[in-house]
């Protein structure tokens, strides 16, 4: 929304709207275009002589009727919101095809029934809509072998948009994934002539077994990782999977040949893309270590060291994200893989940007494109989380063709207390559910469907520690096939029905340890006055039961809060160096970037930026310490360009928070004159206070007369004392 009230289009390009006149008919009006359809979320009234209110009016929700077979619910009402704006945005994009967006361009882009295809099949039975994807990207091949990045191709775009590999791999793998999971051979004997038409495309765009060509990551925060590494690891990936269709199909020449090609490729990968000194990926971004470690181009003896260099990347932006759509699932899925769901939990359950946390928090109704929520806001592109939420908090996995056979590895996060999740199959309905009791058991409830059979684990060591209905697994008298433990967790192979499993030795989590260690971290020695060695000793003690195979969770609790306190008693200089940066909207390009707010450098010629606009409007910055301190003084730097600093606010308010919710303004300021000369730092004092969070809110902002008269909130950087 603009200042004005006014619904903001300008991220949209051409605004688009339709006007209706009423004819005043007392009993209600219904009217609605006829021939196309909108995505919106704001109705602007005009000329009533009073101001109308919300439920004077209707919208309808259109969308093909397609059956929702997935049910997603816990304790964590974030978690539930992040699963309500992810499916409205797919169902906002589920109409005559798969869409991107339902408000402008509304064309069947390839790379959400690729890449969301385990996402969307979860929540909704999308069994005859992923052939009909299919037919479309044969329909679209050109007759170089090209499958276009949109199919149907409506619009003929530019190289790159285009003719990007993971976008046109759709012709691949929506086939594919559509065989495993809903069982339907006959797609892969339909699709194989499209596919590798495809792939010999592929093989003359091709140089030394390496593609370079396309968008890359598209909508990562980190544009670090290279368009070649992104799209060749699709390449692949494809090759990879033609082997194994290839075999399926009985076409054993061609099984040889893209196993061939895939080894090619991998080693292509490796020889280029592999920096053995550091044992990273690329430009070592979560992206590029994330999609080697997803896609199998790691080397057995070096995934470890990839590994730990990605959970290093995560813990260095405090758990946010910072890839791309095409590496979100690989870098949920290469953590949760690799025994690290706790990482990826604190990941979902953040609330500043990036984070899915942090479009809730802005108050969004569907998923916004960006993490910085500009441009679009109804993509459904970035919602993997959904995958992870199905196949690793509920631990619903495919385990066989069209889950005849399947895992159930339900994931038990710190924190959350109940989750009751649930998809279909082509057999019937998988559940997966499990609340938290008083005496700190744990109740499970498992729904496996007729005709298959499941293997369910729980990370229990002890077989004596579970029961089924009451009974030890020894006794249960029917439904129980084999038990064993197997690599710390008891492995229950069971039949079809209905099982209540409780366990006794609650599972340990140590996401608190891993998120104290991550703030604790975060202050320099040369910043603290004093404790710096108290805090040293805590985090000794914290690594050392992350170490710990036998530690229990009181054991580690207490660890946790020990680091905890050892790091809300340190005495800093400037307590807001190398803290979590809060803000309404950030430019992250051209050597801007939130983070640069507070990395201690005011001499910077850049720094944090707002997004721009040609009307004035609100914007705001903050800084979240981790835990609450004591100050009283802020300074902050102004852009140091021209006469004066016309990116400093006119009017605004510094507040506090100890939730990041409910603000309190401590200093406020009225027409606050431009910094003159523009480099000066501007500090302001007040009562002393203690509070988590800190922000700058800017009521008014100035003209940018340098940029067309754009309006910013720019700022080099931000120091909090007491003094």
């Amino acid at each position: 929304m603009l200042a004005s009230g006014k619904a903001n289009q300008l991220p949209d390009y051409t605004p688009i709207y339709d006007t209706y006149t009423f004819r005043g008919n007392e009993d209600g009006e219904t009217w609605g275009p006829k021939f196309f359809y909108h995505g919106l979320r704001y109705l602007e009234v005009r000329g009533l002589p009073f101001r109308p209110t919300p439920d004077m009016f209707i919208a309808k929700s259109i969308r093909s009727a397609t059956d929702k077979v997935g049910e997603f619910r816990t304790s964590n009402e974030l978690l539930n919101e992040i699963d309500t704006i992810i499916t409205r945005a797919m169902e906002s994009n589920i109409y005559n095809t798969i869409t991107d967006c339902p408000h402008y361009e509304k064309l069947g882009w390839l790379d959400v029934p690729n890449l969301l295809f385990n996402s969307l099949t979860a929540i909704y039975d999308m069994s005859a809509w992923m052939p009909k994807v299919a037919l479309d990207t044969n329909d679209s091949q050109l007759d170089d072998g090209l499958v276009p990045t949109t199919a149907p191709e409506h619009t003929i775009f530019s190289e790159n948009f285009r003719k990007d590999p993971t976008w046109s791999a759709a012709a691949i793998m929506v086939p594919w994934q559509s065989y495993t999971t809903y069982g339907d051979v006959n797609q892969l004997n339909l699709a194989y002539p499209t596919m590798t038409k495809l792939m010999d495309y592929f093989a003359s765009r091709s140089s030394g077994y390496l593609l370079n060509y396309g968008l890359g990551d598209w909508g990562a925060y980190d544009q670090t990782t290279t368009v070649g590494f992104t799209v060749s690891c699709t390449y692949y990936q494809v090759a990879s999977v033609m082997s194994q269709i290839a075999k399926i199909l009985g076409k054993t020449s061609d099984e040889t040949n893209y196993k061939t090609l895939a080894k090619n490729i991998k080693n292509a990968l490796n020889t280029k893309y592999f920096i053995s000194a550091t044992n990273k990926y690329d430009s070592g971004s979560q992206a590029a270590n994330a999609m080697a470690l997803y896609y199998g181009i790691v080397s057995e003896e070096k995934k470890e060291a990839v590994l730990q260099n990605l959970i290093k990347s995560v813990k260095e932006t405090d758990y946010h994200l910072t890839t791309g759509e095409i590496a979100l699932k690989p870098l949920f899925l290469s953590l949760a893989q690799n025994g690290y769901n706790d990482i990826v939990y604190t990941m979902a359950t953040r609330k500043t940007m990036p984070s899915y946390g942090y479009f809730i928090e802005r108050g969004a109704t569907t998923l916004p494109e960006f993490w910085d929520m500009h441009r679009s806001q109804n993509h459904c592109m970035m919602g993997h989380i959904e995958g992870w939420f199905y196949e690793q908090l509920a631990g619903i996995r495919n385990d066989d063709i069209a889950f005849k056979k399947m895992k159930i590895e339900p994931f038990f996060p710190y924190g959350l207390n109940s989750i009751d999740i649930s998809t279909q199959s082509v057999y019937g309905k998988i559940r997966s559910a499990w609340k938290r009791n008083d005496d700190y058991s744990i109740s499970t409830q498992i729904e496996v469907p007729a005709n298959t059979t499941a293997t369910v684990y729980f990370p229990l060591k002890n077989v004596s520690n579970i029961t089924e209905g009451g009974y030890l697994l020894a006794d249960v008298p029917i439904g129980i096939l084999s038990y064993a433990l197997e690599y710390g967790k008891i492995k229950i192979e069971v039949a079809s029905g209905k099982y209540n499993f409780k366990l006794m030795e609650v599972p340990v989590s140590f996401s608190n340890v891993e998120l104290a260690i991550s703030k604790a971290e975060r202050n320099i020695q040369s910043n603290v006055m004093s404790g710096w060695n108290e805090l040293q000793e805590a985090l000794l003690r914290a690594k050392t039961i992350l170490g710990n195979v036998n530690a229990v969770q009181r054991e580690i609790d207490e660890t946790s809060l020990i680091l905890e306190a050892a790091t809300r008693n340190l005495v800093l200089k400037n307590i807001a160096l190398k803290k979590t940066l809060l803000f309404s909207t950030s430019f992250e390009q051209s050597g801007w970037g939130a983070a640069k707010l507070v990395d201690g450098d005011i001499s910077a010629s850049s720094g944090y930026s707002s997004s721009s606009t040609l009307e004035n409007h609100t914007e705001w910055v903050g800084v979240d310490f981790g835990y609450a301190y004591d100050f009283n003084q802020v300074k902050l730097y102004p852009r140091n360009i021209g006469i004066s600093s016309e990116t400093f606010p006119v009017d605004f308010e510094i507040q506090i928070s100890n939730d990041g919710d409910n603000w309190t303004t401590v200093h406020s300021e009225t027409n606050y004159p431009a910094p003159t000369p523009p480099s000066t730092v501007q500090t302001f004092n007040f009562s002393p206070v203690k509070a988590q969070f800190i922000r700058i809110y800017a009521n008014k902002l100035r003209p940018f007369s340098a940029e067309g008269n754009k309006y910013y909130l720019q700022l080099v950087e931000i120091e909090v004392f007491k003094k």
